[in-house]
């Protein structure tokens, strides 16, 4: 999470108050007095180093050998476990146990002796080598800068051994250190700490770390040294990282100071890098030639003449493609494929589509390796119309969540077992509830489709300081006759409405935070990044990081700048937090997810008798500012800093009451200077005058008259680069002023600091984090504070450790005091007020986990919803796709709308029903307008209708050599059928003159299922060729929600399934129930008596389903069906499957003997 300002946690601020009130004299004892006098640090170094032999003979083992060392003394982790450097030199056995090197090596072994280690052939019985101390630094992203760790060593055996496990770069350490004793949180007892063993330490030397289920060392390690941090209250710590460098000198004692440098993995992410894309041969040789000509000529564009590489944009673009970049490209045909594309005018909305990544490790269950589906992952957009390059066409948007789990999953470091070296801190396995925030206020909205999306809602209700009454900007613009500000809703807003829910964070944390896993990402834009991110010009990779800032940067900038989202590391998880810089509000003091419900005060100076003393050894404070606050000072030194070219409120603020007696006000405009307009109704003019003559501009008027800029870009889809620009220019502005606003009205906090800063140095402590807060007492704060009005925030928290001391220093930017917030009310998009930002969505059933078909056992995804609903209609469709029913139905698992059919057959005559009758899926698609146009009321017919599918391409373009499909597949003629109309004259129908044909087999499948449900819920089936085939009308009685057998035709316009074809219109005939003599018996479900026996079946039995059926003139008939209960999905829905098959089949047998 990057949920910023949270408390200490418990421990930590349990240990400092435990820790004060001991220097305090509160209930001083012997324990104080032990604690105070003996207490003493402990530093350790081990390496994760194996040494091997290796073939050739020319390893580091071998060189060992050379020197005299026995090979048993230095193969595998032999050197690791006997030369853990802490004071000088120890060992562990195969068991765990410490072993101490004492006396004299009068046998010159290697490993033996405190003096003489490592053989007495060289310089006789020298000392142990040992570490000197360490000194830990941390970057401002967190990330380990460095631990500069210093060694001493007295002979050349023991440098040869120093070199090979602890200064091989690239090579991975583990460095601990602590107190030896401290104070009980609890029982304010002296405990002891054990310094020769921790479990961080047993892992790396002692378990076996490529075993099955083993959580990768990068990430075990850290988590196992967090544990010690909370088992002892912060007194002991501890880092993993990597040799990047090292040093030693030889000393005219004979001995060597020693030098070694870890880092954390920030390094390695630095480094990181994406692989160029691979080439064919043809491209490579074009490729090495041009580069070739490159090098021969001053202006690399007079290439754009060469008559061999005229097209240098070709050339260009291919050495800009990356294996990413080629992933992108097959994401994106996967969603045209599927055709969920819509367009903001038009029938068809565009759709959701769900991504699975297979193998995918995930770091919450050890890495197992799992199958990752992310909902809601891509959406495209058709027939947007740009002026800008290459623009594709869908425009598609992938949510940041599925970019970032395709990058985890595909483009990292990953060790032999594929786990990555580093993950993102992104709960991917539930997105909607993840807690990587980003501010976003009322009314603020991503201005740049070409980059990024982001729900927005409508502006915020500000309250009169002087009156107390509220003013809405819509109310207070509607005193200008040319347009309301009013946002509103646009066609742009309504496609993403599906993830509003996901996007805002619910009202009850805060109304001004949305989630950055649900910023939809431009497709178009990634592309863009990738190209103009530096290559390495010899493979032509890509550096991640400077990619992925990239890709934050468009986004802080779409959204009006106001954002400021930071890439950090955490080398407590081994983890990449996206940080959100810019302070958050919270609903309450405390922000939600902390673990402490207060903050700790640290005592800066002065012992307060029997209350508290104080563990600071140090203070630095200072009073400075900023550049980029330094470049406010000639706005933000008045009254009021909210203006159009610079927002200060926070520094108008913190001088709230002084005045420039020569210069009273400093003003942007000339026209202020003579203006008498109070300042409060000044900044909603200047709102206004951005909406109404930047943002929401008329360049144009069409036949339907004046088209505005907001609603050119956000309902009509025109995305001209021009119209872009503008609006996201004064984006930029009209948010910066918005913000202002909100702060000056306390609705919100300060977007700015304090300009002081202060640093302590206190006694070593661990578990402080990065942006975590706590409090100072006021006996150093500047007198311009309140007392309690300052927060610090944790910048930086270093440690210092030798033998003698260990010394944490603590480094804080100042922060107005974090208040409770009371909720703004903000105008909903439609004008009328709302108090809530988050939107509430309607709690439907979901589809479990593992549920699969009916028939054949496929896979289900949530593509249909588990809700019995009465069914009155059946409708018949086609796929638009191939014969694979298991191909199309996981096309429909990658959807997040829930559309699918009841059944699909294919020409082979297969039925597969994919799950009961009973439930419901989105497989219409009747939008509100169409009922609206014809006068009818609004019904949702998918619930109360049937679906059946025909697997068939529907229609075909005539090709040379046969019959084109929508997709490129040729059919031969074998497969086509003509359409006819209710004469059964040829004919084309709906653009198409071929159709795929529906074969006899599908046909009598589809008879099977049609008659099926039209006896077990008493569907009458009059035909009508218009009603199901009319190709410019649509079906009156089918959209009022009359009974019947209908197509897809009969409600949408725009579908051309079912075409009329002769086999299928004789079928249909046949079993009409106005028409055709061998259907004049209806079994009717009000005549039967149903019973099942058992009444409740477990999974393995058989149902027996018992049906007395009595209806005039028909005989009373009994018939059973029975079915066994097959595990699918929950048990209960096993039980309700097996029930309707029970009753169908008995059903049936009335049909068969009364029809």
């Amino acid at each position: 999470m990057n949920i910023l300002g949270r408390p200490f946690a418990p421990w930590v601020t349990k240990q400092i108050e435990t820790r004060q009130q001991s220097l305090g004299y509160v209930d001083y004892d012997a324990n104080d007095l032990l604690y105070q006098n003996n207490k003493t640090p402990w530093i350790r170094l081990a390496s994760s180093v194996d040494i091997t032999a290796v073939e050739g003979n020319d390893g580091v083992l071998e060189q060992f050998e050379k020197m005299g060392v026995p090979r048993n003394a230095m193969i595998g982790g032999k050197a690791a476990k006997n030369f853990i450097l802490q004071g000088g030199a120890v060992g562990v056995d195969d068991n765990g146990n410490i072993i101490t090197y004492q006396g004299l090596n009068t046998t010159d072994e290697f490993y033996k002796g405190a003096y003489g280690w490592g053989e007495t052939t060289e310089r006789g019985f020298v000392p142990l080598p040992g570490i000197l101390d360490a000194n830990l630094i941390y970057q401002s992203n967190g990330a380990l800068a460095k631990a500069t760790i210093n060694m001493k060593c007295f002979s050349r055996n023991q440098l040869a051994l120093m070199d090979a496990l602890y200064m091989r770069p690239g090579y991975n350490c583990l460095l601990e250190f602590g107190w030896s004793s401290w104070l009980h949180n609890e029982t304010k007892k002296v405990t002891t700490f054990n310094q020769f063993q921790s479990p961080a330490l047993e892992h790396l030397l002692l378990k076996d770390q490529t075993a099955e289920g083993t959580n990768p060392s990068n990430f075990e390690i850290p988590f196992l040294i967090q544990q010690e941090r909370i088992k002892t209250y912060g007194n002991y710590e501890g880092v993993f990282g990597k040799i990047t460098n090292f040093n030693w000198t030889f000393n005219p004692d004979g001995s060597y100071s020693c030098q070694t440098i870890l880092t954390g993995m920030g390094g390695v992410i630095e480094s990181l890098k994406i692989n160029g894309a691979s080439y064919t041969k043809e491209e490579m040789k074009n490729l090495k030639a041009y580069k070739k000509l490159e090098a021969t000529v001053d202006d690399v564009t007079s290439l754009d003449e060469a008559d061999d590489y005229s097209d240098k944009k070709v050339m260009d673009d291919l050495r800009s493609i990356t294996e990413l970049t080629n992933k992108l490209v097959k994401i994106k045909e996967s969603y045209k494929k599927v055709g969920a594309m819509g367009s903001l005018k038009g029938n068809t909305n565009p759709k959701f589509m769900t991504k699975s990544l297979e193998g995918f490790a995930d770091p919450q269950d050890n890495f197992k390796k799992k199958k990752l589906t992310i909902k809601n992952a891509l959406i495209g957009i058709a027939n947007i119309t740009s002026d800008k390059e290459d623009a594709s066409n869908p425009q598609l948007f992938l949510s940041f969540g599925y970019f970032l789990a395709l990058i985890q999953n595909e483009f990292l470091i990953y060790n032999e077992k594929g786990d990555p070296y580093f993950t993102f801190d992104m709960d991917f396995n539930n997105l909607p509830e993840d807690d990587n925030y980003i501010l976003n206020l009322p009314g603020q909205f991503s201005a740049n489709p070409n980059i990024c999306w982001t729900p927005y809602t409508g502006l915020p209700i500000f309250e009169d300081q002087k009156t107390g009454l509220t003013v809405a900007l819509n109310t207070f613009f509607n005193t200008t006759p040319r347009v309301e500000f009013d946002m509103g809703e646009t066609a742009m807003g309504k496609a993403f409405e599906k993830i509003n829910k996901d996007f805002l964070v619910d009202s009850g944390e805060s109304q001004f935070l949305g989630r950055l896993a649900y910023v939809y990402l431009n497709y178009d834009y990634i592309i863009d990044c990738i190209e103009k991110t530096d290559r390495n010009k010899d493979d032509n990779s890509m550096a991640l990081l400077p990619f992925l800032k990239s890709i934050l940067s468009g986004i802080c900038k779409s959204r009006g700048g106001l954002n400021s989202i930071a890439i950090h590391e955490d080398i407590n998880t081994n983890t990449i937090k996206f940080i959100e810089e810019v302070p958050q509000n919270w609903k309450n003091e405390i922000p939600p997810k902390s673990e402490a419900d207060r903050f700790c005060k640290i005592n800066t100076f002065g012992v307060k008798n029997k209350v508290e003393g104080s563990i600071v050894r140090k203070i630095e404070l200072n009073g400075t500012i900023s550049s980029d606050f330094a470049n406010m000072i000639t706005i933000g030194a008045q009254s009021n800093g909210n203006k159009v070219n610079e927002n200060s409120v926070a520094f108008s603020k913190f001088n709230k009451g002084l005045i420039d007696r020569t210069f009273k006000e400093k003003f942007t405009d000339k026209d202020e200077v003579t203006s008498t307009v109070p300042p409060d109704k000044k900044e909603l003019d200047t709102l206004k005058s951005i909406w109404n003559d930047q943002m929401n501009k008329q360049p144009y008027t069409d036949a339907n008259g004046a088209i505005s800029l907001w609603n050119q870009l956000f309902n009509d889809g025109k995305w001209n680069i021009g119209n872009v620009t503008t609006i996201q220019n004064s984006n930029i502005t009209f948010v910066s002023l918005l913000q202002g606003r909100l702060a000056s009205n306390n609705q919100i906090t300060s977007p700015s600091f304090l300009p002081f800063k202060l640093s302590l140095d206190i006694d070593g402590i661990s578990g402080i984090k990065l942006y975590q807060k706590f409090n100072v007492d006021d006996n150093v704060l500047p007198p311009s504070y309140e007392p309690d009005s300052v927060d610090l925030q944790i910048s930086s928290a270093d440690h210092t450790v030798s033998s003698t001391d260990w010394i944490t220093k603590i480094t804080t930017q100042s922060v107005p005091r974090s208040k409770e917030t009371v909720e703004t009310e903000v105008q909903s998009l439609t004008g009328q007020k709302q108090s809530t930002v988050a939107t509430n969505q309607e709690n439907v059933p979901t589809v479990p986990d593992g549920t699969v078909t009916i028939t054949s056992g496929f896979p289900l995804g949530d593509i249909y919803y588990p809700q019995v609903t009465p069914k009155t209609q059946i409708y018949i469709h086609h796929t638009a796709g191939g014969q694979n029913i298991e191909r199309e139905i996981g096309f429909w698992n990658e959807g997040t709308e829930h559309i699918s059919t009841h059944y699909i057959a294919n020409n082979s005559g297969l039925a597969e029903q994919l799950y009961v009758d009973e439930y419901w899926a989105n497989h219409l698609g009747v939008k509100g307008a169409t009922f609206k146009k014809l006068g009818l009321n609004y019904i949702n017919l998918n619930k109360k209708s049937l679906g059946i599918e025909l697997s068939s391409y529907g229609g075909l373009d005539v090709v040379e050599g046969g019959y084109k499909t929508i997709w490129g597949q040729i059919l031969p003629e074998s497969s086509v059928a003509r359409p006819v109309n209710d004469k059964g004259e040829v004919i084309t129908y709906k653009g198409y003159a071929y159709y795929e044909k529906y074969s006899n087999a599908q046909i009598a499948s589809l008879k099977s299922v049609v008659q099926g449900w039209m006896s077990k819920y008493n569907i009458p089936f009059i035909y009508d060729y218009d009603v199901l085939f009319n190709p410019s009308s649509l079906s009156k009685k089918a959209l009022k929600g009359e009974k019947g057998v209908y197509t897809h035709n009969s409600v949408r316009l725009g579908k051309q399934d079912v075409s009329p074809q002769k086999d299928l219109i004789a079928m249909l005939k046949s079993i009409a129930t106005g028409s055709s003599s061998t259907t004049t018996f209806a079994y009717k479900s009000a005549n039967a008596s149903v019973s099942f026996s058992p009444q409740y079946p477990q999974v393995g039995q058989t149902v027996v389903c018992t049906i007395v059926y009595s209806e005039s003139p028909y005989p009373i008939t009994t018939e059973s069906g029975e079915a066994e209960v097959r595990l699918v999905g929950s048990a209960s829905n096993s039980v309700d499957v097996a029930k309707s098959k029970a009753r169908l089949r008995a059903q049936g047998k009335i049909t068969d003997k009364l029809g």
